[in-house]
């Protein structure tokens, strides 16, 4: 009995010790300095003896964090940007309500009206500038709103008071601009500099002064270009420069055209210092930031090229048109030699930069160039010499062949134009040797038509290939040949041909498209060779159809039937 009591006694020793050592340990961890909270929880934990009781006892003795209140949960940022811009807003016009007001009792004059609204946007900038430790984001509408309304304070001040002239109106405009620029930095916003590029660039149409002379409004908006686009270079973001260079290139035309017409030579100036400008500005940002254009930034630079290209060629093509081309292409140089020093620097060029200028010159190929600088009568000769190109470089296997995609869609449109002007014969006296380049028309389409048999991609465009290429051999052997029999017998050969052809090689599309030829020949022999020919010409005419057609039939319907006339083979439904 008294070894039990030892025991018992023990063992309330025991467990008196460990719930003082709980006791310890907790009071520790209640008392722990907060900058170590989370390393004193964790030497607890892995030396605290508690460690060794059960988990129910360890659950008992433990605290469990608290979990975060709904307060510290944050709006939404959609919600908090309506809000903030709402609230500016209300500012802005509580401000012009409050002049209007002070107008109509009498109490400001025009220049404490000005001067108000000019120290009520400095001061939203400042207070703008006080918040943005508390919340940087939000803090940077108030400024946003201060510079709108020193912007409106100064247009104010010089067109309807006029009691500033145009330069000093012009110098407050260009601080507005920078100081927006500055903020822009200061809060990492992009806003501000798109308020900035907006401010400078529409300057010119709020102060007449400018329209009077257009040297001076180049020189300004290509001092704004420039400071727009190192703007970018050196802080990133193409937004900037992009913005500057649509603006530049309109805004100049827009007030050229209902200004100062006759300084058409200024214009034409303008718009090649713009091309270069912001052709260098692209180069440079993807060599200084190793970022090679995306496609998304592709498109956004392809408008400002067309808009380059049609008012420029439209200046010099109304007033110097000898010149226009020539212009035009060396424009193609220069932008060609740019993208070729930018891809130089670049660790890993993209496709997308070298598609836009590879359309940007398919465009000065086929206006400029197919439109305006060759010869009407040596057009369709053109067209073919640059379907033999694009085809010499397909087979070849070029390394950009992805990028003959704008070359081959004007070079399809020149020898759709050429083969119309063939068929339907517009102006074929002044083609020299019409005769000749039907037979090499019909002949390219027809190796056009056999090249891309592998190509799976525009495998749609060989049907239309392979019947102009039909058109343009009939209308040559009619060109050739006067009598009407032997135009029929060629034309029979030609139908023939192309099924004993298609079952060689087994190409259920060529054989098809005889069907084609014998229907114009079926047309041909009773609307034109029955009508008023010899019985001798008639009897014949029929007897070379009905011998064409049969045999036709025959080679057909064992294309048709999918068979090799001699051994039997099944046909395939392609080549």
């Amino acid at each position: 009995m008294a070894g039990i009591e030892q025991h018992l006694a023990n063992l309330d020793k025991r467990v008196r010790r460990l719930e003082q050592i709980v006791e310890q340990q907790l009071g520790k961890a209640r008392v722990a300095p907060t900058h170590s909270t989370a390393r004193a929880a964790a030497t607890a934990e892995s030396v605290s003896p508690s460690a060794a009781l059960p988990a129910g006892l360890r659950m008992a003795g433990s605290v469990a964090p608290a979990p975060a209140g709904r307060g510290s949960e944050r709006s939404p940022v959609a919600v908090t940007q309506i809000l903030g811009w709402s609230g500016a807003a209300a500012l802005v016009l509580a401000a012009i309500y409050f002049i209007r007001l002070a107008v109509d009792a009498g109490w400001l004059t025009p220049e404490r009206q000005v001067g108000l609204a000019a120290l009520c946007g400095v001061g939203m900038i400042c207070v703008g500038l006080v918040l943005r430790k508390a919340n940087r984001t939000y803090a940077s509408l108030l400024p946003a709103a201060g510079i709108v309304i020193l912007f409106a304070a100064v247009f104010g001040a010089h067109l309807y008071y006029e009691f500033i002239a145009a330069p000093m109106a012009t110098g407050c405009v260009a601080v507005i601009c920078i100081v927006a620029m500055w903020l822009g930095r200061v809060f990492d916003n992009k806003l501000y500099v798109l308020f900035a590029v907006v401010g400078a660039y529409l300057t010119p149409f709020l102060l007449p002064v400018w329209h009077a002379n257009l040297l001076d409004l180049l020189i300004y908006y290509s001092a704004w270009s420039l400071l727009f686009c190192g703007y970018a270079i050196l802080l990133g973001g193409r937004q900037s420069y992009l913005l500057a260079m649509y603006l530049a290139l309109i805004g100049f035309d827009i007030i050229w055209r209902a200004k100062a017409e006759s300084q058409w030579m200024t214009t034409a100036i303008f718009q090649a210092i713009q091309f270069l400008i912001f052709a260098l500005a692209a180069a440079i940002y993807s060599i200084r930031r190793n970022a090679p254009m995306t496609r998304e930034e592709t498109w956004a630079h392809a408008p400002g090229l067309l808009i380059f290209y049609a008012v420029e060629y439209f200046i010099l093509g109304t007033y110097l048109p000898e010149w226009a081309p020539w212009i035009a292409i060396a424009s193609v140089v220069v932008l060609v030699f740019v993208y070729l020093v930018a891809r130089s620097y670049l660790d890993s060029p993209s496709d997308a930069g070298a598609m836009l200028v590879a359309t940007y010159a398919a465009l000065v190929l086929f206006h400029a160039v197919y439109i305006d600088l060759v010869p009407f009568g040596w057009a369709p000769w053109f067209a073919l010499g640059m379907l033999g190109a694009l085809g010499v470089y397909g087979v070849s296997g070029g390394t950009f062949r992805r990028l003959m995609i704008p070359f081959a869609a004007v070079i399809g449109l020149m020898v759709v134009a050429s083969f119309l002007q063939l068929t339907v014969g517009y102006k074929i006296a002044d083609v020299p040797a019409a005769t000749l380049l039907s037979l090499l028309f019909a002949a390219a389409l027809y190796l056009g038509y056999a090249m891309i048999a592998d190509e799976d991609s525009i495998g749609w465009i060989r049907t239309p290939l392979l019947y102009a290429a039909h058109i343009a051999a009939m209308l040559t052997v009619s060109r050739v040949l006067d009598a009407s029999l032997l135009v029929s017998v060629f034309w029979g050969m030609i139908a023939i041909g192309s099924l004993l052809i298609a079952l060689v090689l087994r190409d259920k599309i060529l054989g098809q498209s005889s069907l084609l030829i014998f229907a114009l020949s079926g047309m041909k022999v009773l609307v034109y060779d029955l009508a008023g020919s010899p019985a001798p010409v008639r009897i014949g005419t029929l007897v070379v159809l009905g011998v064409t057609l049969y045999i036709g039939g025959w080679l057909y319907q064992k294309l048709s039937v999918g068979e090799d006339p001699q051994e039997g083979v099944p046909l395939s439904s392609t080549s």
